[in-house]
């Protein structure tokens, strides 16, 4: 395992609870004419698609938009970010190619949830317990907030918006 990097294996969660809730933000969001969630605009089929889990859609195994949970576990800056739409690298885990597929990323301060997005192939989702609903437990992958995207992103908008604050990081 990499170093700053780990899982957690959860039984007992209400997954269809939180799976609609992070349906719920992801569609809210895309429909949200709001200027900060431009970069959370779905495609009309995909957002009417997440509408109906919200309204009540009967869920079968993850969905057709499988949720996946990060925590970040140790204690970081505190602040917003909004949802948006990312690429996410799936490594090769044995096939001729690495995957490369569309989330919509939201930022839970410590949590991060992942709404995968079609096309998602059918082999990587069958009894994998990274998304919610796929297995009778949750595995919650977990990174430390010094090594996450979070840490980055934050350093970023820093370093564009005021560097005299970062000193020499």
């Amino acid at each position: 395992m990499l170093p700053n990097h780990g899982f957690r294996q959860v039984k007992g969660l209400d997954t269809e609870a939180l799976i609609r809730f992070a349906h719920s933000i992801a569609w809210r969001a895309s429909a949200s004419t709001l200027p900060d969630m431009k970069h959370a605009t779905l495609e009309k089929t995909v957002e009417d698609g997440l509408k109906e889990y919200v309204l009540g859609k009967p869920l079968e195994g993850p969905s057709l938009y499988p949720v996946s949970l990060t925590q970040i576990s140790t204690v970081g800056e505190a602040h917003n970010q909004s949802p948006y739409i990312d690429i996410k690298p799936i490594p090769n885990l044995g096939e001729d190619i690495d995957l490369n597929i569309s989330i919509m990323r939201i930022y839970l301060d410590g949590l991060v949830l992942h709404i995968h997005l079609p096309p998602i192939p059918a082999d990587h989702l069958t009894s994998n317990p990274v998304f919610l609903g796929s297995a009778d437990y949750v595995l919650i992958t977990s990174v430390t907030y010094e090594v996450s995207f979070q840490y980055e992103n934050l350093l970023h908008l820093l370093r564009e918006c005021h560097p005299s604050l970062l000193g020499n990081r």
